[in-house]
C-alpha cells in the first residue's frame, strides 16, 4: 500500500491537525514529524486539556508553523482563526480524538478552536481515537463514531493492547504509521491537477492568503472547483 503512494503529489499540501488531551497526545508529535518528513505542511491546533500534556511550542519546533490553542489573540485585534485554518487545509487529522471531541462533534458543539473549525471545515477528516476500553466500548460513543461515519468522517480505529492505566484492552491510539499511511493516501488521492492554489472551491467565495504562513506554490487545485463528495457530509 505504501508502494501506491506518490509521495512528490503530497508535498506541499497542507494538514491541519487536531489534538486532543490524553495521554496519547505526545504520538501526535511522532506523527507531526512524520508529516513534514514527506513535505507535509502542518498547522496544529491543541485543546487546552492537550496543552497540559505537550506545550504548543514543541508542535512549534517540529512543524516550523504556529501551533494554537486560543480562539482569541491576546492583541485583541480582529482575527478568524477558525475560517482561516479551515481554508487552508487539504485534511484535517485528530489524533488523539478523545470521547469528548467525539461527543461534541457529534453534537455540533463549537466551544474551543478545534471544535469549531471542524465545524467550518470542507475537506476530508481524518480521526483517530484514542482513550480506555470501558470509553470506547460505551453505547453513547459506540453511537456517535457510528453516526459519524455516516456523516462522511474517516476513522482509524484504536488498537488493542495494554493501555496507560494499567489495564488491556481495545482504546490504544493506531499505531502512527497506519495513521499516517491512511492521511497520505487520503491527501494523494484526492482528484485534480497539481499547481497553483485554488481560488475558488464549487460555490464558495475566493479563499484568501491564510495567516499562518505562505501559500505553497505547489498546492493543487481543487478537482472541477469542488472538493471530494462524502455522502451525507454537512457543507
Amino acid at each position: 500500500m505504501d508502494r501506491a503512494i506518490d509521495y512528490e503529489r503530497v508535498r506541499g499540501s497542507r494538514v491541519l491537525l487536531g489534538v486532543t488531551g490524553g495521554i496519547a497526545v505526545y504520538k501526535a508529535c511522532e506523527l507531526a514529524r512524520d508529516f513534514v518528513r514527506h513535505g507535509v505542511e502542518v498547522d496544529t491546533v491543541l485543546t487546552a486539556n492537550a496543552a497540559r500534556f505537550v506545550t504548543p511550542l514543541t508542535f512549534s519546533s517540529l512543524t516550523g508553523r504556529p501551533a494554537l490553542v486560543e480562539m482569541f489573540s491576546s492583541s485583541g485585534s480582529p482575527e478568524y482563526r477558525h475560517l482561516d485554518l479551515a481554508r487552508e487545509a487539504d485534511l484535517c487529522v485528530v489524533a488523539p480524538a478523545t470521547a469528548n471531541l467525539l461527543g461534541k462533534l457529534h453534537a455540533g458543539v463549537a466551544d474551543d478552536l478545534l471544535t469549531t473549525t471542524l465545524l467550518a471545515i470542507k475537506c476530508p477528516v481524518l480521526i483517530a481515537p484514542a482513550m480506555n476500553t470501558r470509553l470506547w466500548t460505551n453505547p453513547q460513543v459506540v453511537r456517535n463514531v457510528r453516526e459519524l461515519k455516516v456523516l462522511g468522517y474517516h476513522f482509524v480505529d484504536p488498537a488493542e493492547g495494554d493501555l496507560a492505566c494499567g489495564e488491556e484492552g481495545i482504546g490504544r491510539l493506531a499505531p502512527i504509521e497506519t495513521i499516517s499511511l491512511r492521511a497520505l493516501s487520503t491527501c494523494w488521492s484526492r482528484p485534480g491537477p497539481r499547481g497553483k492554489r485554488s481560488t475558488r472551491c464549487g460555490s464558495s467565495p475566493i479563499r484568501p492568503r491564510g495567516r499562518w504562513g505562505s501559500p505553497s506554490p505547489r498546492r493543487r487545485d481543487c478537482a472541477g472547483g469542488r472538493w471530494p463528495s462524502f455522502p451525507g457530509r454537512p457543507r
